[in-house]
């Protein structure tokens, strides 16, 4: 391992205890962020460069008064830019496997401008069947989180493995038809 990978290891692991407010590119609001969920990108990068091209995408397909479903949303950025795109009228449904990711994304939903539509963080996994899965928590990179037997390369290993609770995207949408919110 290089001294540069050595050193990036180290910074993660000092810096991940902490948690942040940062403003997010789109429409004012405010992510509740860490570097243990998010990656240092959000410690030490300006917001421009957090993910332009999925901002990009936001702007593009969201439109006033849309439902949004936001899997797997981890910070929350497009969950945030969509509430913002799609308004008062619209509704940003976040589900999220990652209890930690989901925790911050609660803090996230009391910060946002009251001109945009509400987000409801759902914490679950999606599966073909509804019950429980194991979800594998990656040593770096939670972005690339996944139920046991899927995921990347990406993750560093495994930290830990957690017992959640899975459903699927027909008993979401028999939950929060589109009609309702």
């Amino acid at each position: 391992m290089s001294f540069k990978n050595k050193l990036r290891r180290l910074a993660e692991r000092v810096v991940q205890p902490l948690v942040m407010v940062r403003k997010a590119l789109i429409g004012g609001g405010r992510l509740v962020v860490s570097p243990a969920v998010g990656g240092l990108k959000y410690l030490l990068k300006p917001a421009a460069t957090w993910d332009p091209e999925l901002l990009r995408v936001a702007g593009l397909l969201v439109t006033p008064g849309a439902r949004v479903w936001d899997i797997g949303p981890s910070t929350g950025l497009f969950s945030v830019a969509a509430a913002h795109y799609a308004g008062p009228k619209g509704y940003v449904l976040a589900i999220e496997a990652d209890i930690d990711a989901a925790r911050l994304l609660y803090r996230t939903v009391y910060l946002q401008p009251t001109d945009q539509c509400h987000i409801k963080v759902v914490p679950c996994a999606i599966a073909r069947s509804s019950g429980f899965v194991q979800f594998a928590i990656a040593k770096r990179a939670r972005a690339v989180n996944a139920i046991n037997g899927y995921g990347s390369t990406q993750t560093g290993g495994v930290k830990e493995v957690r017992t959640i609770p899975a459903v699927t995207l027909d008993d979401l949408l028999d939950h929060f038809p589109p009609q309702l919110f």
